[in-house]
């Protein structure tokens, strides 16, 4: 009898396999959210700044 519910047990806190399972699964879930979000986001990017408010044409002075 007690090996029929050995692994069905109710009041059974969950066990590493079910901690594992939840896991792969969330993670396999990031994944696929963060390849669809990269996937359709825009391919052109801003222009760098390099930190400075003057084009480089106008820093040089004759």
């Amino acid at each position: 009898m007690n090996e029929d519910n050995k692994d069905s047990v109710p009041g059974r806190p969950a066990g590493p396999r079910t901690f594992r399972l939840i896991g792969l699964v969330v993670l396999a879930a990031m994944i696929i959210v963060l390849g669809i979000f990269y996937g359709t986001a825009p391919r052109e990017a801003p222009p760098q700044q390099d930190g400075s408010d003057t084009p480089a044409a106008e820093t040089s002075e004759p």
